[in-house]
């Protein structure tokens, strides 16, 4: 075939800067549930229960959710033996029939022991082919038994698609009737549990969605959000697919809205997936932009759980797994969009995301060159930067109103775009490059970026900004008192609202002293406080 190599598919702008302007009281709690993943190891030698695959989960990808069986291969799922049925809809598809003959098994005593260890809730993809009414009950009741905690039940896997479309399900007017069915069995089962419907996420105006869209039977339903690259080629229209992830994921979400306002999402199965093309860092690069619309879409109350495809494949150069065990080393290894999906647990997981999204120059109408998100963790503040430009991008960061040019250390995770293939990390830490300093803030061209702050690097810095030639207001944040020192005579405290109204007046007489005014009765927020003819900007 014709040499690959990566274009640049848009106009660089002249302003490449990325603007993130966070409000520290205005966050969110992360949905650890959007790091979840779909793998079925129905094409290697490991499973759940090998210690490879738990190390790789524990150390790696410590999910909250898990999905089981998985996807396509799932539709043929006999839970009573834990591998395939083969009966007439198995033999339809070779794959499952070979994997039935070599007496394959998914290992759900490993997931189930994995998901316990790790007090991991359960997505359960059920078959629905097969299965009738009572089987499915009785799935539902033997692993509540044994101790799950089954926070979703899909009802079949794309089964709008004629392959998947087989037996109880042959067309959407019997989809419907026999999930409803299933529906209220499971829920006689377990009132509490929450069922998600297929819909052709493929074509939103499809009679499969007007059906679907009339009724009221599930609490969610399961999308499959992939971007395909359409081509064989590693070339400027691949990456243009790839680097517009972002606003297709937006579009899409937007889309749905309109057709299932109010009703959940489950991501159960996304990425960019290359098909023949081969596989390449602008793909990563873009897999981390598709987080971030998810993330957005979470943060919108639509999406309430994603799962990346896959984790795991015995192929390392297979579509976009995460990771692949090394025969040569006798190691499991990383690949690029598993060093990209393992940095999001250590950034995302169980923190606060500050609301705010970055701002910079689009490449084109509702597409950022450069994404920004920073997160809550601990006694630090992570912002996550996705920089799809050629070139370094500034990132201006304000907090609370006032510019961060203190401490900082920068860890970026960057590959030559125009390598073929990625490259396997046997470590996570040896795909990262790292530096700490101060000022301004540059993100490397085509990279994934992690700034992580001290907070008490930045109530240091609020505090110098805070400092006016005679006088300084400190500590910022605050809790309920709030310390003036002035070495000129004040005889008025003002407080005012961020929309400016005056909510407070304090006269006295200040010099020369730490003068101490009690804010206890202020609610948590933004505030400007006016000591003599100085203006500070404040925060409980």
């Amino acid at each position: 075939p014709p040499a690959s190599s990566v274009s640049f598919p848009f106009n660089v702008p002249t302003d490449t800067s990325c603007n993130l302007n966070i409000i520290s009281t205005e966050f969110h709690q992360f949905e650890n549930d959007l790091l979840s993943s779909n793998t079925h190891f129905g094409f290697a030698n490991y499973s759940w229960n090998d210690t490879e695959v738990i190390d790789l989960i524990n150390n790696h990808f410590p999910m909250t959710n898990m999905r089981f069986p998985a996807g396509a291969i799932g539709n043929f799922y006999d839970w009573t033996t834990d591998g395939f049925y083969n009966d007439t809809n198995a033999q339809t598809n070779s794959f499952v029939i070979n994997k039935y003959n070599s007496g394959f098994t998914f290992k759900y005593e490993g997931y189930r022991t994995l998901s316990l260890a790790n007090n991991a809730s359960s997505t359960l993809m059920f078959n629905v082919i097969s299965d009738d009414v009572t089987i499915t009950k009785n799935r539902l009741q033997s692993r509540l038994n044994d101790g799950l905690n089954v926070k979703w039940v899909e009802l079949g896997n794309e089964n709008y698609f004629a392959p998947q479309g087989l037996g109880n399900v042959s067309d959407i007017s019997s989809y419907i009737s026999h999930t409803k069915a299933i529906t209220a069995g499971l829920k006689e089962i377990e009132p509490t549990i929450k069922v998600a419907a297929n819909i052709n996420d493929v074509a939103y105006n499809s009679s499969w969605n007007v059906l679907m869209a009339d009724e009221n039977y599930y609490d969610a339903l399961v999308v499959h959000p992939y971007i395909q690259t359409g081509t064989f080629l590693l070339n400027k229209l691949s990456a243009y697919k790839m680097m517009s992830a972002y606003k297709i994921t937006n579009k899409h979400f937007a889309e749905y809205n309109l057709y299932y306002p109010n009703t959940p999402m489950l991501c159960t199965e996304w990425n960019i997936l290359s098909g023949n093309t081969p596989v390449n860092f602008v793909q990563t690069l873009s897999n981390a932009d598709f987080f971030l619309a998810l993330e957005k879409g979470n943060q919108e109350g639509i999406v309430k759980q994603a799962g990346i495809h896959m984790l795991y494949h015995s192929d390392k150069y297979h579509e976009a797994t995460l990771a692949y065990y090394d025969n040569n080393s006798n190691t499991m290894k990383l690949t690029a969009n598993g060093i990209f999906y393992a940095s999001l647990f250590r950034v995302f997981n169980s923190g606060n995301v500050y609301d705010a999204y970055s701002t910079s120059a689009e490449l084109e109408p509702d597409l950022p060159a450069v994404n920004a998100k920073a997160i809550g963790q601990g006694d630090y503040v992570k912002v996550f930067i996705v920089n799809k430009l050629p070139v370094s991008s500034p990132l201006n960061l304000t907090i609370d109103g006032n510019v961060y040019t203190g401490n900082y250390t920068l860890d970026s995770f960057h590959e030559d775009v125009n390598n073929v293939l990625t490259v396997p990390y046997a470590t996570y830490e040896e795909a990262w490059s790292s530096v700490s300093s101060n000022g301004q803030i540059s993100i490397p061209a085509y990279s994934i970026a992690i700034v992580t702050i001290a907070k008490a690097d930045i109530s240091l810095e609020i505090n110098e900004l805070n400092r006016k030639e005679n006088i300084r207001t400190y500590p910022n944040p605050f809790n309920d008192y709030l310390k003036i020192d002035s070495i000129e005579n004040i005889n008025t405290i003002e407080i005012y609202s961020i929309t400016g109204k005056k909510i407070r007046v304090e006269k006295r007489l200040i010099k020369d002293s730490d003068y101490r005014i009690n804010l206890s009765n202020l609610s948590s927020g933004m505030y400007f406080l006016k000591v003599g003819t100085e203006i500070f900007k404040v925060v409980k």
